[in-house]
């Protein structure tokens, strides 16, 4: 029975490889007097997918997000748009001297019922953000179209599990001049399968 079951998911299994090029993350932080918003790049990533016994799909993967590449596209002023990045690079934010690389581990995945999103997964993932790893959960509606995996979603991440506290609320007293410390990262992923 463990060798049927064993040789039907591998039967089913594909590998798909992050097209780095074509997939964009955007995040958004926000304030009581609005947010700024911009992008960061995949550096490397790969997914998995297979079926298990009961046809359903079971995604596995690992993205590796470079730091670095972080912009503002909020701020139309170059001095202002690059005060806001040299200030999340720094020890305030995300450190980026020190951590130049977050990564995103995937877990497990469950589908979930039709919604107003079109969200049809749940994934449960490992991310390490500043070298502090964390567990999450998000949705995430995915398509395998021909040779073609895409994802799309968003992750809320409280940044102050990973260390980051400058101006939060629950840390300090900062009256209305406080960061919220709940922060977005929308994505659009595509992958190319690997033949």
């Amino acid at each position: 029975m463990l060798i049927f079951i064993f040789i039907f998911s591998f039967c089913f299994s594909a590998s798909y490889k992050i097209d780095v090029n074509s997939s964009n993350i955007q995040w958004i932080g926000r304030k009581v007097t609005g947010a700024h918003d911009g992008n960061i790049q995949i550096l490397h990533g790969n997914v998995r997918s297979y079926k298990d016994t009961d046809l359903s799909d079971v995604i596995r993967g690992n993205f590796v997000i470079d730091m670095t590449t972080i912009t503002n596209t909020d701020i139309k002023n170059k001095k202002y748009s690059d005060y806001l990045v040299e200030h999340l690079n720094d020890e305030d934010f995300f450190d980026v001297a020190h951590f130049s690389r977050a990564t995103l581990k995937i877990l497990d995945n469950s589908p979930l019922e039709s919604n107003d999103n079109n969200y049809n997964n749940l994934f449960k993932a490992e991310i390490t953000i500043k070298g502090i790893t964390k567990l999450i959960e998000f949705p995430v509606e995915v398509k395998f179209i021909d040779d073609k995996a895409i994802a799309s979603g968003t992750i809320i991440i409280d940044r102050t599990l990973f260390g980051i506290k400058y101006k939060s609320k629950s840390y300090f007293d900062m009256g209305d001049r406080f960061i919220y410390d709940d922060f977005e990262l929308n994505f659009l992923i595509h992958a190319n399968k690997i033949k």
